[in-house]
């Protein structure tokens, strides 16, 4: 063989890696981390006898413009992935039932508002695996009974990777986050208008989630960094008192 030929193998070879890193760091991006906004698999998965989910698309539908007193946010309503509660979201904001609506309950975390000007028994939860409960999240409100949800609905203002298993997602705010942050209890919605989405929002709605997953890591690194803490402390204060017998297994190394 010929030194040409062993350079142009070598080529051929290192274009070939080349080609299956980018392809690889793809479907890495294309993963849960970071979900894809048009993906096309759906896998069913069951959450610990919880409501059975499938894998979050994130394809946009409607887009609900909520008015306040204090100016307007957008929410972008996710209709392929949670069917049921969007629709009856948006039946109850086109029939003008959370008019003069308030919202009745806000913290540091979220606002929530007030049942709408309709009785509606409860329904279902509704769940798509991927979904996050970050910065701007917008799910509906729970019910008495496990697993039931009321039509209140809820923005979520910080980060709570826990909030996704207990609520439905259904939706995300693209546009006024800083006038949810203005809102204080009482405050009315005067009335939800709606409109279509937009590539805007959907590059919104894409940031949203990769900073939401990396809030979420970082608030799941500093509560694993406070567990330990507390474990070596308890840990120290066992073997002062000649207690370690008494521990839990596993939390003695």
């Amino acid at each position: 063989m010929s030194e040409k030929t062993k350079k142009t193998i070598i080529n051929i070879i290192i274009v070939l890696v080349v080609i299956g890193v980018i392809v690889g760091i793809n479907k890495m991006m294309q993963s849960n981390e970071y979900v894809s906004i048009h993906h096309e698999d759906e896998e069913e998965h069951d959450h610990g006898g919880g409501p059975k989910s499938l894998d979050a698309t994130l394809q946009m539908g409607k887009v609900c413009v909520i008015n306040t007193e204090k100016g307007s946010f957008d929410i972008v309503l996710l209709q392929r992935d949670i069917r049921n509660s969007t629709s009856i979201f948006l039946n109850l904001a086109k029939s003008g039932k959370y008019d003069d609506v308030k919202f009745n309950k806000v913290n540091s975390w979220m606002i929530l508002s007030d049942f709408p000007k309709k009785e509606i028994a409860p329904f279902e939860q509704e769940q798509a695996y991927g979904l996050l409960a970050c910065r701007g999240a917008v799910c509906l409100a729970r019910g008495n009974k496990s697993h039931e949800m009321v039509p209140c609905f809820a923005v979520i203002k910080e980060t709570s990777p826990s909030v996704g298993e207990q609520f439905t997602i259904f939706g995300y705010v693209v546009k006024g986050m800083d006038i949810v942050d203005k809102i204080t209890e009482d405050d009315v919605i005067k009335n939800i208008t709606t409109r279509k989405a937009t590539d805007e929002d959907e590059q919104t709605l894409i940031s949203l989630i990769k900073e939401g997953h990396e809030d979420a890591q970082a608030i799941q690194k500093a509560q694993a960094k406070s567990q330990k803490v507390k474990m070596d402390i308890e840990l120290e204060k066992a073997r002062k008192s000649g207690n370690l017998d008494k521990l839990p297994k596993g939390m003695i190394q």
